[in-house]
């Protein structure tokens, strides 16, 4: 198992992932899974930090950037309740 470093960035926070890219067949899948395993460990955020509706990830030192919906990576992080409140905003 080889993994790449990815960056996820939120509106005033950027965190960096270990992601096994064998695991998935598109770059924008990579992407979701690094988005995810940052929200995952939320408990790292601090308090200045926020959630914005849109989160960008893009592989380290690549210029190939996602932006992803905050609810669809909160969804698919297993924060169903969470994510509602984004649906009721977007």
């Amino acid at each position: 198992m080889k993994t790449t470093k990815y960056s996820v960035t939120g509106s005033n926070w950027k965190r960096e992932v270990e992601i096994d890219e064998s695991l998935f067949d598109k770059y924008s899948e990579c992407c979701m899974e690094a988005a995810t395993k940052v929200i995952e460990k939320c408990s790292g955020f601090k308090k200045h930090e926020e959630i914005a509706d849109i989160i960008m990830c893009h592989k380290s030192n690549s210029n190939n950037f996602e932006f992803l919906k905050t609810k669809d990576v909160l969804i698919n992080a297993g924060y169903h309740e969470t994510a509602k409140l984004f649906c009721k905003t977007s």
